[in-house]
């Protein structure tokens, strides 16, 4: 049952885990960057920039799709509480969000979210798509948020999109 892989994983890392980080922990938080990125579980953050807890605060959605008000205001937290310096939107490749956009629809929710993602210009490859769906990701957050706008205009945080591979594991930063 998965819940109880949860539970023996859960109980691995409390004893294995620095308690003193944790007490730490516990009265605030300060991470270095703020990463929105896809729900895929092979897409890790933490992990693949190898940070440790209250390093990252990290937005996870289907796509790095970051149009959804509950995403633009925790962006807008990390940015304005937590004085980000640096706004990360972390694509991947092989992204199945992208993938399904490059197809018919399905119904419900996730239909709503695959009809946005088929907005943008369709044309070429999948690892085309992530690039220009990283940069219209971008382009949202600054249309869409005063913060983030004027936090990026007095530099104080910086806006910067990225590309995981998935087969060998690094990150390459993109010019914006």
């Amino acid at each position: 049952m998965s819940r109880d892989r949860l539970t023996k994983g859960n109980m691995e890392f409390v004893h294995k885990y620095d308690i003193g980080r944790l007490k730490e922990l516990q009265k605030g938080q300060s991470p270095h960057s703020c990463v929105i990125t896809c729900s895929d579980s092979r897409v890790c953050p933490e992990h693949i920039f190898n940070a440790d807890l209250g390093d990252i605060f990290v937005i996870r959605t289907a796509g790095n799709v970051v149009v959804d008000p509950t995403v633009l205001g925790s962006i807008e937290y990390a940015v304005a509480h937590l004085k980000v310096p640096v706004v990360v939107v972390l694509g991947h490749s092989n992204c199945g969000a992208l993938t399904a956009a490059m197809g018919d629809a399905p119904d419900g929710n996730a239909g709503k979210m695959v009809r946005y993602l088929q907005e943008m210009d369709m044309e070429g490859d999948l690892d085309d798509l992530v690039v220009r769906n990283i940069h219209r990701q971008m382009d949202e957050l600054r249309n869409l948020s005063s913060v983030v706008r004027d936090a990026e205009s007095a530099g104080d945080t910086s806006l910067v999109g990225a590309v995981y591979d998935l087969g060998d594991g690094t990150v390459r930063f993109m010019e914006d």
